[in-house]
């Protein structure tokens, strides 16, 4: 088979290869002993081989894998060009292992799945993200299954069920769903489904999970993991269950790009503040929800612990209007981002603000970044050197955010003491009183 061109992609993947390979190099590497040590959301961030534990041997597959995406080519070719080098450095065939297992080292199957796996995940990845973008004129997704014997009788049944794009489902159903899954996704429109009369479905009460043994650890004990699946109804009170391969019930696209929301954020707090601003601007559209979905993991993770150890998150940034407002009365940022530090975020969980009626409600708090990017006004409060951001919520709510605030600080394991511009406090607000602060951006009406 001659090597895939970008229009053979775009058919069989419904999109083209730039955001696979995109979605491949930004993947780190890291050693593994056993497949089950990486699960989930840890395959977005890094590339792994089970039973690799040399860094130049997955240095090489992953340049190998790249390469393939890039250049479109074939399992075939993959697996011709890769042989070669993998024996040369000794990872092929079996090895003994000290406690007297065999484990397997590369082979021509092995070199399948890899290709197979990480292609598609990447492509799916790239896909992902180009259906975010495009749901405000399609907001339904169908699953869309290769109906042949090779195909797994739930994957099967999945084919032609249409979701809403936000449905939770999509959250570990998105293709792929287990290694050799050839399963893929399609954006649907409004007026499609309106004029065709399709039928759009709701997982509510289908989700389920289910333990499964995923081998064992170094004393023999069994290894167990949940996996999430879906209730498909077929006939009568028939239904069947698709359930994810371990490893598999997480969207890789969703999951990359939550990451690469993080990465971006970083840069964004330490890049010249219009530049920042700009930036945050034109990739609002697909980098809101990631950044929201991951600050709401670090907040849970804070309510669990109740402990505060000066880590924060990038929750927003201020927009290029409100900048330049700031430099006309004299003040110019060091950094366009908008940050949050756990101690302020505890805060604002304190019973006493609560039984007063004067906090953010729990739902709003872990909303912060959609509450800010979307506030009805933008206002400056020159004695406290803060910004004023009167939120869309159902009671009058603000948030003030310091400007230029000298804090130490952890951002993702990286400890800094900066200039920031931070949340400071968040609660009630009464409009009258915000009158007296500069308008800049929004109205109070």
């Amino acid at each position: 088979m001659s090597k895939l061109t970008s229009g053979q992609l775009l058919a069989v993947y419904g999109m083209s290869p730039e955001g696979a390979v995109a979605y491949l190099e930004q993947k780190g590497l890291r050693i593994s002993g056993n497949w089950h040590d990486m699960l989930n959301e840890d395959h977005a961030e890094a590339f792994t081989v089970a039973n690799c534990a040399k860094l130049d041997v997955l240095r090489d597959l992953h340049l190998a894998a790249v390469n393939a995406a890039k250049l479109g080519s074939t399992e075939r070719e993959f697996i011709k060009n890769l042989i070669p080098t993998l024996q040369s450095q000794g990872w092929w065939g079996k090895t003994m292992n000290e406690d007297g297992s065999i484990s397997q080292l590369g082979s021509v199957r092995r070199l399948q799945t890899i290709y197979r796996t990480n292609l598609q995940s990447a492509y799916m990845a790239g896909r992902y993200r180009e259906m975010v973008q495009g749901v405000e004129s399609h907001p339904y997704w169908k699953y869309i299954a290769i109906l042949d014997g090779k195909t797994r009788p739930s994957h099967a049944s999945m084919n032609g069920r249409i979701f809403k794009w936000d449905d939770p489902v999509w959250e570990f159903a998105y293709p792929p769903n287990g290694y050799n899954c050839r399963c893929r996704v399609v954006a649907v429109s409004s007026h499609n489904v309106d004029k065709n009369n399709l039928t759009v479905e709701d997982s509510t009460d289908r989700i389920v999970k289910k333990e499964v043994p995923i081998g064992k650890d170094a004393d023999g004990n069994v290894l167990y993991t949940d996996v999430m699946g879906i209730k498909l109804p077929t006939t009568g009170d028939k239904f069947i269950t698709l359930f994810t391969d371990a490893g598999f019930d997480v969207n890789q696209g969703m999951a990359a790009t939550t990451y690469a929301a993080r990465i971006f954020a970083d840069k964004m707090a330490k890049a010249d503040a219009q530049l920042g601003a700009v930036a945050m601007q034109a990739a609002q559209d697909w980098l809101l929800p990631s950044l929201t979905r991951e600050y709401q993991t670090w907040a849970q993770g804070l309510l669990a612990s109740k402990q505060a150890k000066n880590s924060a998150r990038v929750i927003g940034a201020m927009s290029p209007t409100i900048l330049d407002s700031l430099q006309v009365i004299g003040l110019d940022p060091a950094s366009a981002a908008i940050t949050l530090r756990d101690t302020e975020f505890l805060h604002l969980y304190r019973d006493d603000k609560v039984s007063r009626g004067d906090a953010l409600l729990p739902a709003e708090i872990f909303d912060l970044p959609n509450l800010l990017a979307n506030a009805k006004a933008v206002l400056w409060d020159e004695s406290d050197q803060a910004l004023v951001y009167l939120l869309e919520t159902k009671q009058e709510k603000k948030a003030v955010i310091r400007v230029n605030y000298k804090q130490k600080q952890n951002i993702n394991g990286v400890r800094d003491k900066a200039l920031v511009n931070s949340v400071r406090t968040a609660g009630a607000a009464d409009v009258g009183d915000l009158r007296q602060y500069q308008l800049l951006q929004g109205r109070l009406d």
